[in-house]
């Protein structure tokens, strides 16, 4: 059976929120020539970052996220703003959230978070030689985060115990592992 992409008829924007907007998308289906009424979630780019330290640790943040209704362990990662390069962005998540900084940043992977209703990328970053410069600069008053860092062994055993459960978080250690020569392609 030949799958054939479907072809855009509209896009009507459903609503607005602060990181996210909602569209309601009209495709034609190439198969039978009707047309489906879908929504995607339209939002700016991401970014992930494993911050490995001068001692070969990785920076890990807990944080309070809705989704799950508890406190999460991850990495640490955000949105890119409109106009920044996601090196950039990188560096600035990593300094915001953990007031740590490094001197290099490398981009390791690049994914769709979801591509059955996201319209967005999610770029993970290797930031190399990490060390806590200052205090984290929180971007508002429900953000919260706390660091620490782990070994590479300890982060894997986490995934694998399923303490670490956020899958672009898991997602971003497989470049990480695969970049560090664990997993070989």
């Amino acid at each position: 059976m030949e799958i054939r992409d479907w072809k855009k008829k509209g896009t009507t924007e459903r609503g607005s929120f602060k990181i996210f907007s909602v569209d309601e998308v009209i495709f034609e289906n190439p198969h039978d020539g009707r047309e489906i009424e879908t929504f995607l979630i339209r939002s700016n780019d991401w970014v992930n970052i494993i911050a490995e330290t001068t001692t070969g640790e990785v920076v890990l943040i807990r944080q309070f996220r809705f989704g799950s209704n508890k406190v999460e362990l991850e990495i640490p990662g955000g949105i890119i703003e409109s106009g920044e390069e996601p090196s950039v962005a990188a560096e600035r998540e990593l300094h915001e959230e953990t007031g740590y900084k490094g001197e290099s940043t490398k981009l390791i992977g690049k994914v769709n978070p979801n591509p059955a209703i996201h319209r967005h990328s999610c770029y993970t970053f290797l930031i190399d030689n990490a060390k806590k410069l200052g205090e984290p600069e929180f971007d508002g008053p429900n953000e919260r985060v706390s660091s620490c860092t782990v070994s590479p062994r300890q982060a894997f055993k986490h995934i694998h115990d399923g303490i670490i459960t956020h899958s672009l978080v898991i997602n971003a250690f497989f470049f990480y592992f695969h970049e560090k020569g664990y997993f070989p392609v």
